[in-house]
């Protein structure tokens, strides 16, 4: 005879089983949107930033000192207003609002990358005052 407990017990385990798959979708989703939103701030901040550097350049002839590769807040006259989020000037050399550090490396001559220390994504080549490359940050 057939009884209806068994039934019960598999549908709990199939709810159960979608109940969790959904939970992980959704994190996964977040994980994105949050890795998007990022990408976004960062990637204003470098191109506000390779602007200042190329007016400072335009003005100077030269691109500011970079002790270690790092730059001084006060280098450079660069704001982030355009940049949607909140950006506080911590310690003495420029970074993003999660805290890495912008890298401003010298590569050859008057070539220099500019990009977030801990950051996946992009890197600006500068020379003589302009942008000449965008890429990604290979770690």
């Amino acid at each position: 005879m057939f009884t209806a407990k068994p039934l019960f017990k598999w549908l709990f385990f199939i709810f159960v089983g979608l109940v969790l798959l959904s939970f992980l979708v959704i994190n996964i989703y977040s994980q994105n949107e949050k890795e998007s939103y990022r990408h976004h701030i960062v990637t204003c901040q470098l191109i506000s930033l390779s602007r200042a550097l190329n007016k400072y350049h335009a003005d100077t002839g030269t691109y500011p000192e970079a002790p270690g590769g790092r730059l001084l807040w006060g280098s450079v006259d660069v704001e982030f207003s355009d940049c949607r989020g909140k950006f506080e000037r911590v310690g003495e050399f420029i970074s993003d609002p999660w805290g890495d550090e912008i890298i401003f490396e010298k590569l050859s001559g008057e070539q220099f990358e500019v990009y977030s220390e801990n950051s996946e994504f992009t890197r600006l080549l500068l020379s003589g005052g302009s942008v000449i490359g965008i890429g990604e940050n290979k770690k």
